[in-house]
């Protein structure tokens, strides 16, 4: 009598854990908008936009995105404290209103890290990257180079070198250049000793 219980309070459970799992929710995803509609962005599930076309959605309830045509992204985590992007190319404009850290978008170049703000990250065909940002700050980091970008300023980063210096958006393409030639061409020759 007792076997025979516990065999069908066993059969009972494993065919509730296997009703549960098969009828289970979905994985976290995001409500992504766009003018032909809405669908769902599930966890390691690409958005790809075409010519002239934008997309927006929310980073669970601690921000906003919108996505720029011609941009391919990834949803890679919507951990509460660890919601992230993976940007391949393309434009987006992030604003977030989470205490810092709680937002990151990683590009071939660097780790965006939210410190709350505004800003707008975009990817080149090669990999390389530049944030400018609105309010707040944005940190970039890339192995052990790291640069915290403030508000009205920008910071251009590159594959296998991580970030360079930030700037004021207001300099002149002269000094944009110079600090490219710093931060990028001289970064990659070894120091020659007197």
């Amino acid at each position: 009598m007792g076997a025979a219980l516990l065999a069908a309070s066993l059969a009972v459970m494993v065919g509730g854990l296997t009703l549960a799992y098969r009828f289970r929710p979905a994985g976290p995803s995001w409500e992504v908008t766009r003018a032909d509609g809405s669908s769902a962005l599930r966890v390691g599930g690409w958005l790809e936009t075409v010519d002239g076309e934008r997309a927006s959605f929310n980073v669970a309830n601690i921000g906003q995105v919108t996505v720029e045509p011609r941009t391919r992204l990834r949803l890679l985590n919507t951990r509460a404290g660890d919601h992230r992007l993976e940007l391949a190319r393309g434009t987006m404009h992030a604003t977030i209103w989470a205490p810092p850290n709680q937002f990151f978008v990683e590009t071939p170049s660097t780790l965006a890290v939210d410190l709350g703000c505004a800003y707008t990250l975009t990817v080149d065909e090669d990999g390389g990257g530049l944030v400018s940002v609105l309010i707040g700050w944005v940190g970039f980091k890339w192995h052990d180079r790291e640069s915290f970008i403030p508000a009205g300023s920008a910071c251009v980063t590159r594959p296998h070198i991580g970030p360079g210096t930030p700037y004021n958006e207001r300099v002149s393409p002269a000094y944009r250049e110079a600090l490219a030639t710093i931060d990028f061409t001289l970064a990659r020759r070894p120091l020659e000793r007197p």
